[in-house]
């Protein structure tokens, strides 16, 4: 016997699948837009109205259902379940819980997961330390696939801290490596129930943050990125010896998204080497009525997308660069909020549903 309630939750479901397959019909025959992103008033890739409809409505249901899809506050709460483990320095047994977690977490929901391994030696350090990129990957068999990344080591000090006294105090890294794991971990219960035309990979870069002395690395400073280096590297190679390897489309890169008013700006190198992605995930962002996406060029930023960009794959940096608790002992779970990880959590999921 069926109670009132579940008949009320099957029937939401039902019209949630009727607009799923009719979305699939529109988005095939939608066109792409090649208009400039400088232009405020740029025309969106999303030009049918009943596909922009039913899009949208796809995107809300997905985070309005009760107790199924995505919801902020329980995004927010794995946030702090990651930052319990404290400190996931590279090679830490903090970093060691956080992959364990994440493994059960990703396959109780179906995806399949390669923890790849390797060796890093970082400037500063006397010895090399093991690394693990974490992949979770959805649909393994299609070749085509995109990625949605995030780092998810700490940084050994909290370098922003003015007084150098405290750089070696323990540093949660709430934001600043903990929100975009957070938004993976609430996003994989929704996405076997994707009408997916493309494989996708949850990707988890370790080393992004294994810096000791943060002078800058022209410098004599501390190398960045060992972890999307590894990657990028090692698909690059693939794609030469193996005409089977999958071929990675596109990538979007997400950090810092989880801060109180966030905001996320253009990202330079993004613009400059990923316009058309930049200008599809901008539009999407305006279609879904998500304000934290401000259409304004700003900050270049250093991250793991620019190892993508190397190998081919067009990448976008989405990240709240003006976060004021960045490497700073306050970056904590207390200075989070789930607003920017919903709005995140909507311009991906249409991005998903968009991939071909």
């Amino acid at each position: 016997m069926i109670e009132p309630s579940m008949r009320i939750r099957l029937a939401v479901l039902g019209l949630l699948l009727l607009a799923v397959a009719a979305l699939s019909v529109w988005l095939s025959t939608s066109g792409t837009s090649n208009s400039p992103i400088t232009k405020p008033d740029a025309a969106s890739e999303m030009t049918n109205p009943v596909a922009d409809y039913m899009a949208q409505r796809i995107v809300e249901a997905t985070l309005t259902m009760p107790g199924r899809l995505f919801q902020g506050p329980r995004a927010l709460q794995y946030l702090r379940d990651i930052c319990a483990l404290g400190p996931r320095i590279s090679g830490s047994p903090g970093m060691k819980k956080q992959q364990e977690l994440l493994r059960k977490h990703f396959e109780r929901y179906g995806a399949t997961v390669e923890l790849q391994r390797f060796r890093a030696q970082q400037r500063s350090r006397k010895e090399p330390v093991e690394m693990v990129n974490l992949i979770a990957r959805w649909h393994p068999d299609r070749s085509r696939r995109i990625i949605l990344c995030t780092h998810y080591d700490t940084r050994p000090i909290a370098d922003q801290e003015p007084d150098e006294r405290l750089w070696t105090k323990p540093f949660l890294g709430a934001n600043d490596g903990g929100s975009g794991v957070a938004l993976m971990m609430e996003l994989a219960p929704i996405m076997p129930r994707l009408p997916l035309q493309v494989g996708v990979d949850f990707v988890c870069f370790d080393g992004e943050e294994y810096i000791f002395d943060p002078r800058p690395s022209e410098l004599g400073g501390d190398r960045y990125f060992f972890g999307s280096e590894y990657f990028a590297q090692h698909y690059a190679k693939q794609r030469q010896q193996m005409r089977s390897t999958p071929i990675y489309i596109e990538a979007v890169l997400v950090d810092m998204i989880a801060g109180k008013n966030a905001r996320f700006y253009i990202e330079q190198y993004s613009f400059v080497q990923a316009g058309p992605l930049v200008e599809k995930i901008w539009d999407f962002a305006r279609l879904l009525d998500c304000p934290a996406f401000i259409r304004q060029v700003k900050h270049a930023v250093l991250d793991d997308h620019l190892e993508l960009l190397k190998v081919g794959i067009p990448a976008v940096d989405i990240i709240d660069f003006d976060y004021p608790h960045w490497h700073r002992l306050s970056d904590t779970p207390e200075n989070c909020a789930a607003e920017g990880l919903e709005q995140v959590a909507r311009v991906v999921l249409l991005w998903m549903l968009r991939a071909r």
